[in-house]
């Protein structure tokens, strides 16, 4: 369970937007948003999680 919170949203979505005529940039840019923060909230999350056992 620690994993899927830090980890980046699925690639999928941008493929969904454009299949659904949405918009996909805005899908492309939040999951890039989403693939840089999780280098920062994975390993704070793998600490945290170190911590607790």
């Amino acid at each position: 369970m620690q994993k899927r919170s830090s980890t980046p949203a699925c690639a999928t979505v941008t493929s969904m937007a454009q299949l659904y005529d949405r918009d996909a940039s805005h899908s492309s840019a939040i999951y890039v948003l989403s693939t840089l923060l999780s280098i920062l909230t994975m390993p704070l999350m793998i600490g945290l999680f170190e911590l607790l056992l």
